[in-house]
């Protein structure tokens, strides 16, 4: 790959109508890459589209799914932690199933973040000089 100088002089000669073979010449570089230069217009790194990486939780995420949604339903104590949710899918798939607890953790707690962030509470903050007040009347200076 050239620096940027190199491919900026081999733009400059192309300009001033110099031909593949009498650039690659002067600047002592082979005309396949000279001639790759000169068609090129974008000298950005290309990005390649990464594909999603699979987890070997997306299987049972199905499942923590409905638990957790089940859970919305019962007190506070009786709801499943990532260890609870951990220790049922080794007891209820012995065979099957064969993620860490790490894992499983992480789930939880991304689940039960979006959880939270959806029932939209909004912290109450008071810049200075505003004010809040009920019914009534008041005189200010």
């Amino acid at each position: 790959m050239l620096h940027m100088s190199q491919i900026d002089q081999i733009k400059d000669l192309q300009r001033q109508g110099f031909g593949t073979c009498e650039i690659a010449a002067r600047l002592r570089i082979d005309r396949r890459t000279t001639a790759k230069y000169m068609q090129q217009e974008d000298f950005g790194v290309p990005k390649e589209a990464q594909a999603p990486w699979l987890s070997k939780l997306d299987p049972w995420k199905p499942i923590i799914d409905l638990w957790l949604a089940e859970d919305l339903r019962m007190r506070f104590k009786q709801r499943h932690t990532a260890t609870r949710i951990h220790a049922r899918l080794r007891e209820e798939h012995p065979d099957e199933y064969n993620c860490s607890y790490p894992l499983v953790q992480r789930y939880v707690k991304q689940r039960k973040s979006a959880k939270k962030e959806a029932e939209g509470y909004l912290e109450l903050v008071w810049s200075k000089g505003e004010a809040q007040a009920d019914f009534g009347e008041a005189e200010l200076i």
